[in-house]
């Protein structure tokens, strides 16, 4: 959030609360007294800091560290926090039973709708299991909630590396887990591959697609998500959008900045259409051509003036590459510069030292024309940047 909406927000705060005090001053200044002005400031005070919900004993913690043990919300927002806040009889109050509550965390930049649309029911939690045991129990434990017959699927995120017996489930392992569901596993590096099941091999063959019977090896993890690709549908891509969103926010995650994967949009924005998203989007769009800037924030992103959508879904701006796949094209420039006079973020996928040079020339050269400093533009995946681009 850049400080000039942080101003305009403080701006509109104090005067919403210039209004709930001259409201209540009005109503009982009439009266001329300086007892009835006293008792009229008090009920204005009292207006603005009442509480409607009190959350006690419980750890807060902020940059600050451990501020307290309650905290007070009013009209949606944080009113107080502190230790043993006083509240009336009539608030409403959660014992938190001294969990730990923190500040939601935001995700400046994920691939988020990709793995809301993965296939299956994803278990995400297989990153957390450190042994084949509890990798066992981990499919276990997700087999009771899903449909018999379906896939267990877990997509990236972990390899064989994690487990003290540093090697891959195999088909037996997967069978003892889950016997009455499929089962798909695909690692992220470290050489581990693909395991399926018995039930997951059979579909698996069945698609053209190559199974150590033995191993439960999958011959082509690539081949194998095509597969499972081909027999979804709309309903389980907004089914697994929904499940990653539960997911998320049940870690803390409450924000994200959504890059790329615009085709999947369409499911986190349902969710919100039906009032069925609790984690915060905010999508970054594509944008190859000045042009397509100008039809973007004309047509989607602007309503009246404002930005369309709400807390939960509004759009963030423009990325994750401008001026379309070439990260280094002519159209980068005219297309960034166009972002910058409507005033969106902007993303940049920026890897070698040689496309860091050339985008944050591009940067210089545009700012001198329209500020971007309160923008929070920003070059992402930066695997060589070197201390004179910093």
């Amino acid at each position: 959030m850049n400080e000039q909406y942080q101003g305009k927000r403080r701006a509109l705060a104090n005067r919403r609360e210039f209004i709930a005090g001259g409201s209540a001053l009005g109503l009982l200044g009439l009266a001329g007294s300086a007892a009835a002005q006293q008792r009229a400031g008090a009920i204005a005070a009292n207006a603005l800091s009442r509480a409607d919900l009190g959350l006690i004993n419980g750890q807060f913690i902020d940059y600050r560290g451990d501020v307290g043990n309650a905290l007070t919300i009013a009209n949606g927002r944080i009113a107080s926090v502190g230790r043993d806040i006083a509240l009336a009889d009539d608030v409403p109050v959660i014992d938190l039973g001294g969990r730990t509550v923190i500040p939601g965390f935001v995700d400046s930049h994920v691939h988020y709708t990709r793995a809301g649309v993965n296939p299956g029911y994803q278990e995400r939690r297989v990153e957390r299991a450190f042994s084949i045991d509890a990798l066992k129990e981990t499919i276990a434990t997700k087999a009771q909630d899903v449909p018999r017959g379906e896939f267990i699927t877990c997509i990236g995120g972990w390899n064989h590396r994690q487990f003290v017996e540093a090697r891959p489930p195999t088909r037996a392992d997967l069978d003892e887990a889950a016997p009455d569901h499929a089962v798909y596993l695909a690692a992220t590096g470290g050489g581990t591959g693909a395991v399926t099941n018995r039930l997951g091999a059979g579909f698996f063959t069945a698609s053209g697609v190559g199974v150590d019977m033995d191993t439960g090896a999958v011959a082509s993890p690539r081949d194998a998500l095509a597969a499972l690709q081909s027999v979804q549908t709309a309903e389980d891509k907004l089914r697994g959008t929904e499940a990653l969103n539960s997911h998320a926010a049940a870690l803390g995650l409450t924000t994200v900045v959504n890059a790329g994967n615009f085709d999947d949009q369409i499911y986190p924005l349902s969710l919100w259409r039906e009032g069925r998203l609790n984690v915060r989007m905010r999508p970054l769009f594509p944008a190859d051509s000045p042009e397509d800037v100008e039809a973007r924030a004309a047509n989607n992103f602007a309503q009246r003036g404002r930005a369309v959508g709400d807390d939960l879904y509004r759009p963030a701006g423009f990325g994750e590459r401008i001026g379309g796949t070439n990260t280094m094209s002519d159209q980068l420039e005219p297309t960034a510069r166009m972002i910058a006079q409507y005033g969106w973020l902007l993303q940049q996928h920026s890897i070698t030292s040689e496309e860091n040079a050339f985008h944050l020339d591009i940067f210089e050269r545009i700012s001198r024309e329209y500020p971007i400093d309160d923008l929070h533009w920003a070059l992402i995946h930066l695997r060589e940047i070197g201390t004179e681009h910093l």
